[in-house]
């Protein structure tokens, strides 16, 4: 909304409308010309509204506010019209006042001996009655009380005549039988002294006098005045009596409430409550000596005389009982013979729960003083190195920036010692390059699944197989894992135990901190930069994927659906690459990967660490995942890990990190940036490697007993937090989940297991309970381990192939830590493994292409792909409630 220009209005205009009446209505040329078209239209629609006062308000808001909504000028005439017409009719009714003063002086004369200043007048005419039907109903009714009269003026110094209406002929009436009394005449003195008025009066307001009746009332005038000292009398005697009632009334309640306190206090009730005629269930029950249920009880039973009353909480309305405080001291007096019964049960019931307490405080006795003699028991060793390096150097910097290649070529060098990384994959790989450098006899490597040539010079195994023995050199790769909340015990093990001569850190930057904490000024740090430029690039869509691209998301069901996609939409030739396959499944997709007969890799964040891929782009199709609690967004140093698989060097000559546009799946290119800006090295990530953690060994323990297992891990527990509170860097290791492994092992098996064998199984790297149970089984009483036959693999399907690789590796494990038990061998595992992974690769490519994952089973729209239907079809199912 505008304003007109001010060039168009008269000087003065606006002050010139301030001198008009401040509700006087103004035209609406006037209007136009001082709110322009707009502001006119907006007051037009209210017309009442639009007068000096509102037009005024109207324009000074413009001023301010020149796009001032329609509605809102409105609102602002309104105001100021309603705020003058306000003031107005106050300043009417002290006029009406002053006119009431000289016409009541008139009627009733000087003699009267109150003030005229408090005289109240009526409006000066009929018209200003309120509620007038109301009036006159109760006029019959209020002749014999002192009732409000009052004069309506209608001129100064004249009473006005009434006009009745058709249906107010019996008002005359009425009105003409009270002037005639004395009453009337004392009232109309009462009103004019400004007393007030009782809540009897026969209106609401005023009763009017005619002019007829002008005579007759100065006659009772002067009746009343020579009866006044009687009335008055007689009004003073009636207000005694009323206070007297009133203080008789007040002294009963206060004996009453005294009476109630007095029985309150007799059956030990507290005093101070809100309603104390009434008691609850709780205090009854203290009072009878019962439970709370038992006094529900005999409330919906009937024998307590009980009410249930809805009463208003934190919680909304509820229902409760009350019995009357007379009724339960009746109750407690007479003793029924329910009562009684109840608190011999009740009694019973208490030497129970009693002799269950004491058992209780027994054994809780008895535990505090086995955990103290447990505690006693347990032993805190801190990893200590018996001998100091001559060289400990840290490699860090952000991926592909030659950090493990320097570390292996100082390894290859020396030509003994033993590299350490955390994925089996991760110990192949170095193990093939140093193959490749020293021969094949030369190099062995070690894992939880199985191991080949382990007393070789050079041994190549995760941190949990490394060797205790001192040794020439120590690489350990990925050390930032020393933060991984179930495996960093193992790092911590070998970065401040292990006896080497040289030990080669490799990692993130982030770790420097705690590695300078843990070798002080024998550190020393060489930072690397990345080798091959990377960058963040543009989004694509599956149509315009780029060759030698990995296609990143973070579930089985996602990785096969956009693997479908991207064959379908782009016309290259597509893998896929997630957890759930064997490793040598794995193996065979990158080595078609990097022979180049694959152009496109679907992938989860399995090649986050240290896998080498001819890769140019990493595409992020979502950047949210499940880490087995929840489904949460990744962190930066996660997105760095994976982006920086993009642009290897001597692989590719740059690295470009892409976002997909799909609907499915939940991508934030703010994320992908700020983890392709850590893998770069441009910016530090979020990555934290605060501490090293402690974990017991079995001989830490002080037992034998496995029954004992549990209370000897505890009290380890509790004593090396204590212990290591003041420790610069070294804190506890989670103890919960080794614990709850030991106790759902169940008794029967940890006797036939023995305590050490317990503590193998618990720590075996095993995800799945049931396959611990049958591990268990296995070596406490000899039950067979079923492993299907070679033929039956061969007709499985992919995820039951998957399952079977899965569950071979297990025993691989299993046969690893106690060879041939259970009637299979580690040759027989490994056959297993190595058929359900060949069948795994066989199927692979008909997965990719045939898989539903990603489509709505009934309409084939694109959903996300751990749904089977899409949310219209999911809602629309008739069976869905």
């Amino acid at each position: 909304m505008t304003t007109p220009d001010s060039r168009r209005l008269r000087p003065g205009f606006i002050d010139e409308l301030g001198h008009l009446p401040p509700d006087c209505l103004v035209d609406d040329d006037t209007v136009r010309a001082i709110l322009g078209d707009q502001g006119a239209r907006a007051l037009h629609r209210e017309r009442q509204w639009q007068t000096a006062a509102g037009v005024i308000a109207a324009a000074d808001l413009l001023r301010q506010h020149p796009d001032a909504r329609p509605d809102t000028v409105v609102r602002y005439a309104q105001e100021a019209t309603t705020g003058t017409r306000r003031m107005a009719r106050r300043a009417q009714t002290k006029q009406e006042r002053r006119q009431a003063v000289a016409a009541a002086k008139e009627a009733l004369g000087d003699a009267d001996p109150v003030g005229w200043d408090r005289v109240i007048a009526a409006r000066p005419d009929v018209t200003g009655m309120v509620d007038r039907h109301r009036w006159c109903g109760r006029l019959p009714a209020t002749i014999d009380r002192a009732t409000a009269v009052a004069v309506v003026v209608d001129g100064p110094g004249r009473i006005g005549p009434i006009v009745p209406g058709p249906d107010e002929r019996m008002d005359v009436k009425t009105v003409a039988r009270l002037l005639g009394i004395p009453q009337a005449a004392v009232t109309a003195l009462r009103v004019a002294a400004g007393r007030k008025a009782t809540t009897h009066d026969l209106v609401d307001e005023w009763t009017v006098l005619a002019n007829t009746d002008r005579v007759r009332f100065d006659a009772t005038v002067a009746q009343a005045r020579t009866d006044l000292p009687e009335l008055r009398r007689q009004a003073r005697q009636r207000r005694a009596e009323a206070a007297q009632a009133g203080q008789a009334q007040r002294e009963q309640a206060q004996a009453e409430k005294d009476r109630i306190a007095a029985v309150r206090a007799r059956l030990g009730l507290p005093a101070d409550v809100r309603y104390p005629a009434e008691v609850g269930t709780s205090d009854v029950a203290i009072v009878l000596g019962l439970s709370e249920g038992q006094v529900r009880t005999a409330f919906q039973a009937g024998r307590l005389p009980a009410q249930q009353k809805t009463v208003r909480t934190d919680y909304g309305r509820q229902d409760r009982w009350y019995v009357d405080v007379d009724k339960l001291a009746a109750v407690v007096a007479d003793q029924p013979d329910w009562l009684a019964k109840a608190l011999a049960r009740r009694g019973t019931a208490a030497a129970a729960a009693a002799t269950r307490a004491a058992v209780q405080q027994q054994s809780r006795e008895a535990e505090r003083a086995a955990l103290a003699a447990a505690a006693a028991a347990v032993r805190i060793r801190a990893p200590v190195r018996r001998t100091t390096p001559e060289s400990v150097v840290a490699h860090l910097g952000p991926t592909n920036s030659g950090k493990t290649h320097d570390a292996l070529a100082l390894l290859a060098e020396r030509r003994s010692g033993v590299y350490v990384a955390p994925l089996r994959m991760l110990v192949l790989e170095a193990y093939e390059r140093l193959c490749a450098v020293l021969g094949p006899e030369t190099v062995g490597y070690v894992t939880g699944e199985g191991s080949q040539n382990p007393h070789a010079a050079v041994v190549c195994c995760t941190p949990e197989c490394a060797p205790r023995a001192p040794m020439d050199t120590l690489v350990i790769d990925e050390v930032h894992w020393l933060a991984d909340p179930e495996r960093g015990w193992a790092w911590t093990r070998l970065l401040a135990g292990a006896d080497v001569t040289h030990l080669r850190l490799c990692g993130a930057p982030e770790a420097e901190p705690l590695l300078r904490q843990i070798f002080a000024d024998r550190i020393t740090v060489t930072r690397h930069a990345r080798l091959a430029a990377l960058r963040f690039a543009d989004a694509v869509t599956i149509p315009t994927i780029p060759s030698r691209s990995l296609l990143v998301s973070f579930s089985r069901r996602s990785v096969l659906s956009l693997a479908r996609e991207a064959a379908a939409g782009s016309g290259m030739r597509v893998s896929a690459l997630y957890g759930a396959m064997p490793p040598a499944a794995r193996r065979d997709v990158i080595a078609r990967f990097i022979d180049g007969d694959l152009d496109v890799l679907s992938v989860t964040d399995v090649i986050g660490h240290g896998v080498n891929l001819p890769a140019d782009h990493v595409i992020f199709a979502e950047t949210e995942k499940f880490d087995g609690l929840q489904r949460r967004a990744l962190h930066v140093w996660e997105v760095a890990q994976i982006a920086g698989r993009a642009g290897r060097y001597g692989m590719s000559d740059t690295g470009t990190v892409r976002w997909l546009r799909t609907a499915a799946l939940t991508v934030s290119p703010r994320l992908v940036a700020a983890g392709t800006h850590a893998a770069a090295g441009l910016r530090p990530s979020d990555l934290t490697v605060a501490n090293g953690t402690l974990r017991p060994v079995f001989a830490d323990l002080g037992t034998d007993d496995p029954e004992h297992l549990v209370r000897h891990l505890t009290a380890w527990t509790h004593a090396a937090t204590t212990e290591l509170a003041a420790h610069p860097w070294l804190r506890v290791h989670p103890t919960g989940p080794v614990n709850a492994r030991i106790g759902g092992l169940g008794q029967h098996r940890r006797a036939g297991l023995g305590a050490e064998r317990t503590w193998q199984i618990a720590n075996l790297p095993v995800d799945s309970p049931a396959a611990i149970d049958t591990f268990a089984d296995a070596v406490a009483f000899g039950t067979r381990i079923h492993l299907p036959a070679l033929g039956e693999v061969q007709t499985l399907r992919l995820e039951d192939a998957e399952a079977t690789a899965r569950w071979a590796r297990e025993c691989l494990v299993f046969t690893e830590a106690f060879g041939d038990i259970g009637g299979i061998s580690h040759r027989q595992a490994a056959d297993i493994e190595h058929a359900a992974s060949a069948r795994v690769t066989a199927l692979l490519p008909r997965a990719v292409t045939e898989n539903r994952y990603g489509r709505c089973a009934s309409c084939g729209k694109e959903c996300p792909p751990w749904f089977d239907n899409c949310d219209n079809c999911h809602h629309s199912y008739d069976g869905w409630v």
